[in-house]
């Protein structure tokens, strides 16, 4: 769904002395179908909202870059929401460029329990929007002269949201916690050979449900099924290992899973020995510096930068043996580790 954007106020960045970061002023207020908004004075931005219809908006604060860090790894701000249990909220960034291309990042989802909260929204790996009819198709720092920060909103309600501290930033991401990815068959994508069978499924694991892949390949010929998601939205540079608990049976002369990463212009990034299947719950900790670049995607780095990765990967390829057969895998867990 297009995705309708809301300014509700323009700031400024004014050159600043620190290298890794840059200073914002508040300048103005401006409306759009679907908010009613108010704001109140004081040292932090507070703007409050109400919207009478259930589509997808932004809500966007809006700052003119007139100087930025190098290199720019994020925007952090310090923010405060309260909203309607019937609004549902993320954080987001829309960069505008010289050229007119405009580029969006959709970052995690915006806890609205008025408590005060440290955002970060990495600018790595932005998606070009697809009605932008100018511009390159990458993202060039030295020609953004404007960006919006604010949330992609969909319900109806009311709410509260205070700006602080906005800035962006050279810093790079120091994680202490690791990030969970989700096992939801519902989140899942299933990829395979015309000729091969396969499902998602939930299964039963040692803390609770599995997402459960079964497949069945015939033999004499290369055959593949990979299963994909998005990645968590979070800034995932810093995140040292992929770990990943798990058991597997394969058709014979299949020797390992294919578990990869891939970047938002399509390079694959797969895990370097590939995980040996395992008739028990077996925990992997797959240090992402061996993830190497997949043979059948020779374009892009040749190596990883976690922080550009978009998508996950599970599932094997290979040639069966004799007459093929059935397979499976099942994941308990899934997690990026500092």
């Amino acid at each position: 769904m297009k995705t309708t954007l809301l300014v509700v106020a323009l700031l400024s960045l004014a050159p600043s002395a620190c290298l890794s970061q840059g200073e914002l002023t508040f300048r103005g207020i401006g409306l759009a179908s679907g908010f009613v908004v108010r704001t109140a004075g004081g040292p932090d931005q507070t703007v409050s909202f109400s919207k009478g219809t259930p589509e997808r908006r932004m809500l966007a604060l809006a700052f003119q870059v007139q100087s930025h860090p190098e290199p720019v790894k994020a925007f952090e701000a310090q923010c405060r929401l309260s909203a309607d249990a019937g609004l549902t909220c993320r954080w987001a960034l829309v960069f505008f460029g010289e050229d007119g291309g405009e580029w969006v990042k959709i970052g995690s989802d915006a806890v609205a329990d008025g408590a005060l909260q440290p955002v970060r929204i990495s600018v790595a790996a932005p998606r070009r929007v697809e009605y932008a009819l100018a511009g390159g198709d990458t993202l060039d720092w030295a020609g953004v002269r404007k960006l919006w920060f604010g949330l992609v909103v969909d319900g109806m309600g009311e709410g509260t949201l205070e700006v602080a501290n906005p800035h962006l930033t050279s810093e790079p991401a120091r994680p202490t916690e690791p990030v969970k990815i989700g096992l939801s068959p519902g989140d899942w994508t299933q990829h395979k050979d015309a000729a091969a069978q396969g499902s998602l499924g939930v299964g039963e694991g040692p803390a609770g449900s599995t997402l459960r892949i079964d497949f069945t390949f015939p033999g004499g010929r290369h055959m593949f099924c990979t299963n994909s998601r998005a990645l968590p939205p979070e800034d995932l540079e810093g995140y040292g290992e992929l770990r990943m608990t798990y058991r597997a049976a394969l058709p014979l002369g299949l020797s390992g899973l294919l578990v990869l990463l891939s970047t938002v212009d399509g390079t694959c990034y797969r895990a370097d020995p590939m995980p040996a299947p395992a008739a028990d719950w077996t925990t992997l900790e797959l240090p992402l510096k061996r993830f190497v670049r997949a043979e059948w995607t020779p374009r892009g780095a040749e190596s990883l930068n976690l922080a550009e990765a978009v998508t996950i990967w599970v599932g094997t390829h290979g040639t069966p043996s004799g007459d093929g057969g059935p397979g499976f895998i099942e994941l308990a867990e899934l997690a990026l580790v500092p």
